[in-house]
């Protein structure tokens, strides 16, 4: 029961005006708990309707307390487990609303929890625009981008359109039981799990997330860095790094400038951020990028797993450090 008690309260929103927006409640077999953006359902032996607030109980089961009694009568929940018992104030469960999608869940295989990961390093939450503050779910990809570094992973769910809360999104990216379902209804979206636990998230519109695909899905130049310079970029700690097919240049936090040689054919001269092209380097499939003709973009290669692209800066971002 602990970590059912945990898990639900992850979807809990204390600071909400809203006083249900921080308790759980029992209702038909399940801990529930909604605090605003996603509500968590778990199943549990407890067959009561109540909802309260679940410190005291999560206090309570610091320990283990198999064959514990509920009880619920004037107002309070009454919890009992050998010689220690608890009652705590509680609401008719009704009075603490939720969301829900009341249709039968398609089988999906959902993504890894790292590749989710890899999604949420390319949003920014405090984006102006709602829609970019999360994971855009359309034509079978969750796509992420900040505006300086996308990526799009491929899912099996089709035939929807909307934008997935950040934080929905943070709370599927750290669960372990695979997802064997979802459902749509228009305003929510629904994920059942393995061991019976759902999910269900309000959802943003996604008119205005931007089209990534008219990056990604364009005619290409493949170039390479050295194997050489791979490691030494990885370990780099600076805020720019300059691309050529002799090496690699990289300004530091105090404006200095640092150098890595390696001889490479091709031609070509990128800037790009250190932070921006990591989240395409670590997941590209060896050395080979891609760029289209004006250079405006570095694209990974990802083959069938995914696609990413990071912005280049101005040819001559290091213009003004003297180099």
């Amino acid at each position: 029961m602990k970590k059912k008690i945990q898990k639900v309260m992850k979807a809990c929103n204390p600071l909400s005006p809203q006083v249900t927006a921080g308790m759980v409640k029992f209702q038909n077999g399940h801990l529930i708990a909604y605090g605003g953006t996603f509500c968590i359902q778990v199943p549990v032996s407890v067959e009561l309707d109540c909802a309260f607030r679940p410190q005291t109980l999560l206090a309570f089961y610091r320990k283990v307390r198999d064959g514990a009694s509920f009880a619920v009568k004037g107002g309070k929940l009454r919890v009992k487990h050998k010689r220690e018992t608890v009652t705590m104030k509680c609401l008719p469960s009704e009075e603490m609303a939720i969301i829900d999608v009341f249709k039968e869940p398609r089988a999906t295989k959902w993504i890894p929890k790292g590749a989710m990961k890899s999604l949420l390093e390319c949003v920014d939450p405090s984006h102006s625009v709602a829609a970019m503050q999360g994971i855009c779910l359309r034509d079978g990809k969750l796509v992420a981008t900040d505006g300086k570094v996308m990526l799009a992973i491929p899912c099996d769910i089709k035939a929807v359109d909307f934008v997935i809360p950040i934080d929905t999104f943070k709370f599927l990216s750290t669960c372990d039981e695979p997802v064997t379902g979802w459902a749509f209804d228009g305003a929510s979206f629904k994920l059942w799990f393995e061991g019976g636990m759902t999910i269900c998230t309000r959802v943003i519109g996604s008119a205005e997330y931007p089209d990534i695909g008219k990056v990604l899905n364009q005619k290409l130049t493949p170039f390479y860095i050295s194997e050489k310079v791979v490691d030494d970029i990885k370990t780099l700690d600076c805020d720019v790094l300059e691309l050529t097919p002799k090496g690699v240049r990289y300004i530091a936090d105090d404006d200095s400038i640092g150098t890595i040689r390696a001889e490479v054919d091709g031609d070509y001269r990128f800037a790009v951020r250190k932070k921006s092209f990591d989240t395409v380097f670590k997941i590209n499939k060896g050395v080979k990028f891609f760029t289209n003709d004006v250079r405006s973009v570095i694209v990974g290669n990802g083959g069938k797993s995914f696609q990413s692209a990071c912005g280049v800066l101005a040819v001559d971002t290091f213009t003004k450090y003297g180099a």
